[in-house]
């Protein structure tokens, strides 16, 4: 997730005097160490952190600071619910990343969302095979428009984030849709030249179709 953004160590109106913001700021720095120990201290401050803001917002009455609230709100939502997904706690994931959207969306959480989507929409056109029935031809279709949704989201958002198009790329490239995978990978590298991973795929692509003179220039 480090790949979306650089590592969040701060975030907007943070104010020292507040436990719930204190819990926030020490889940992030200890998030971003990228040790098994900072992991732990994160996992349970993310959590400890929703309950805070919770509790704080069901006393709130002033719309401004509300709004401050639900912003922080989200962050920690959005935190866990990746930190979900990276434990295989898909439902958990998918809950707290849609209620941070909901707060305050933001690109982070919209990705691993399209992600999520996407893994369903794969498995589910894994276990339906060549002979789908109408329905499930019907609901696979309406969980591919969910995950692009969700990408076109995130593009609304930040649509000079490389790693949007990259994400996207990637989910293209499984289902087969090389065209549509070419284009993000291309992008993302006009977006960012340095980044080394979708130089890789665009590899793959051209290894995929034989082209190997320009699989070896990428």
């Amino acid at each position: 997730f480090n790949m979306l953004t650089p590592p969040e160590l701060e975030f907007d109106n943070f104010n020292e005097n507040i436990d719930a913001d204190i819990i926030l700021h020490n889940a992030l720095n200890a998030l971003y160490k990228f040790t098994h120990d900072g992991f732990e201290i994160a996992s349970k401050d993310f959590l400890k952190a929703i309950i805070a803001y919770k509790d704080l917002l069901k006393n709130c009455n002033e719309q401004d600071e509300k709004k401050v609230l639900e912003t922080k709100l989200s962050i920690a939502l959005e935190y866990n619910g990746i930190l979900s997904f990276m434990k295989a706690d898909i439902i958990t994931a998918q809950d707290n990343l849609n209620e941070s959207i909901k707060l305050h969306p933001r690109v982070k959480a919209n990705v691993f969302l399209a992600m999520i989507l996407a893994d369903k929409w794969a498995t589910s056109m894994m276990q339906a095979g060549t002979t789908q029935s109408n329905d499930e031809q019907i609901d696979n279709e309406k969980l591919r428009q969910q995950y692009l949704s969700k990408f076109d989201d995130a593009i609304a958002l930040d649509p000079t984030n490389p790693i949007i198009y990259y994400h996207r790329g990637q989910i293209s490239f499984i289902a087969q849709e090389y065209s549509s995978s070419r284009a993000d990978f291309t992008k993302s590298i006009e977006l960012n030249p340095n980044n080394c991973f979708p130089y890789i795929q665009l590899a793959c692509l051209a290894y995929r179709e034989n082209n190997f003179t320009d699989c070896e220039k990428q």
